[in-house]
């Protein structure tokens, strides 16, 4: 017997054990559905004098939680950032170009951990990355998790563009873009069951 024939089946076999045993520990996850017509999604954008909202209109999440107890486990939004629509088709083409949404289309927020803080209240932590730059971010939120094991996630979370590379935005030399977004979200969902 080869000593690369060894090799390579002793790698297979670990590589079988590592997945086993990642499968495993996944196995007492089941995934939650968000409902996305009761759901929404919504940015706030001020400007020295004025502001506006834009809200996504276009996402994905993909929830897991614990079939036990049905805690969430992990999250994971993901959206292309042409998405993003504020009601006025000008100032949205302009934010693509200022984005550089040809060169960095998709937007991923990833919840790595939600901290209880009592009451239905967590702490939120994860990643986002956002025009190619990953960071991470920390915001309140409230999970309720109704007797029927219905969710109702609401959060708020600032996002400071410059932490991703964007520079303020300056309109007509005079009106200047508050480079720090307010995002807020409601979501409801529901625990597939077994």
């Amino acid at each position: 017997m080869s000593l690369s024939f060894v090799s390579t089946a002793s790698s297979a076999l670990a590589f079988s054990l590592f997945t086993a045993a990642f499968a495993n520990l996944r196995a007492n996850e089941v995934p939650v559905v968000v409902d996305q017509s009761h759901s929404h999604i919504v940015m706030e954008v001020k400007t020295d004098f004025t502001g506006f909202n834009a809200e996504l209109t276009d996402y994905h999440i993909d929830v897991l939680a614990d079939a036990q107890t049905g805690k969430i486990t992990s999250a994971q939004v993901s959206f292309p950032f042409s998405a993003v629509k504020t009601g006025d088709l000008r100032r949205d083409r302009d934010m693509l170009q200022w984005e550089n949404n040809d060169q960095f289309p998709q937007v991923v927020c990833t919840l790595t951990k939600l901290e209880p803080r009592g009451d239905a209240k967590f702490t939120a932590q994860g990643e986002v990355l956002f025009h190619g730059v990953k960071r991470a971010l920390s915001f309140p939120a409230t999970v309720i998790i109704n007797p029927n094991q219905t969710y109702v996630v609401d959060g708020e979370a600032i996002i400071d563009t410059r932490d991703f590379g964007l520079p303020k935005v300056r309109k007509y030399l005079i009106i200047i873009v508050n480079p720090e977004v307010h995002v807020f979200f409601h979501l409801q969902a529901s625990l597939v069951k077994k």
